[in-house]
């Protein structure tokens, strides 16, 4: 028997552990639509000279007119009416609004696997003579089943680490991706214009069939200012030329001036 030698041996185990995340986020847009209908009335032609005198001066002179630019603007239920004097041009409106909101959503899969290494050794000892047994190849398996073993210990023992570290990285995923977020705003932009202009389509129809009425009324507050205006120029004749006893009656559709005037 002679001293005893060691021999070293090494075991290495790996652990994977897949980590998965699946994001889904959801955006909203809103925003307003409008449609219009507009039709123009040439004014000019429709009213003899002294009417349209009459008229522009009652519009200048009338609260329910308003000087807007360079036309005066009647509102009327559902539209309003704009009046140039420059062109005697009568334009008809009609401007319908509505509020409009769209949902988009966007997702994504992140995956990736989380991999640890553990390293152990171990030694046994043999006998160059094989004394008791003792042979190299003897202690190599030894060594080999040790370290084997202590590997495996290791590898157990981490295993809830490489578990908790893939979960840390499917929760730091979902915190991260801010790209699908603005993947779901932008499809909720998408789907708002698709919305736009559908409801736009549908209020245009609207509007141009409120546009037949909002004419009548807008021709009927024009002929309630033509009246207003052969009115005034009634009474304002009767008075620079003597008239007295001035009375203003309204019946119905009318305007009925008396006055009386030395002969």
């Amino acid at each position: 028997m002679c001293n005893p030698r060691k021999i070293t041996a090494r075991a290495t185990r790996k652990i994977a552990e897949a980590w998965r995340a699946a994001i889904q986020r959801t955006a909203r847009a809103s925003g307003s639509v409008t449609g219009r209908a507009s039709l123009t009335q040439q004014l000019g032609s429709m009213l003899a000279e002294p009417a349209r005198r009459a008229f522009e001066q009652a519009v200048a002179a009338d609260p329910n007119w308003q000087l807007v630019g360079e036309g005066y603007v009647l509102g009327v239920p559902g539209g309003q009416a704009r009046y140039l004097p420059g062109t005697g041009e009568l334009d008809i409106s009609v401007e319908l609004s509505a509020y409009v909101e769209a949902e988009g959503t966007a997702s994504r899969v992140l995956e990736g696997t989380v991999e640890e290494t553990y390293e152990a050794s171990a030694q046994a000892r043999y006998y160059a003579d094989g004394y008791g047994g003792r042979t190299r190849d003897v202690a190599q398996q030894e060594a080999r089943t040790l370290a084997q073993q202590e590997a495996d210990r290791r590898a157990e023992a981490g295993a809830g680490r490489a578990r908790q570290k893939a979960e840390r990285k499917a929760q730091d995923a979902l915190a991260a991706d801010s790209s699908v977020a603005a993947d779901a705003e932008r499809d909720a932009q998408a789907r708002l214009a698709v919305e736009r202009e559908r409801r736009g389509e549908e209020l245009n129809r609207e509007a141009e069939a409120l546009l037949e009425r909002v004419q009548r009324e807008s021709l009927r507050g024009v002929w309630q200012t033509v009246a207003l205006g052969y009115q005034n120029a009634l009474v304002a004749y009767a008075r620079a030329n003597g008239g007295h006893d001035i009375s203003v009656s309204r019946s119905g559709g009318s305007i009925q001036v008396q006055f009386q005037m030395e002969a």
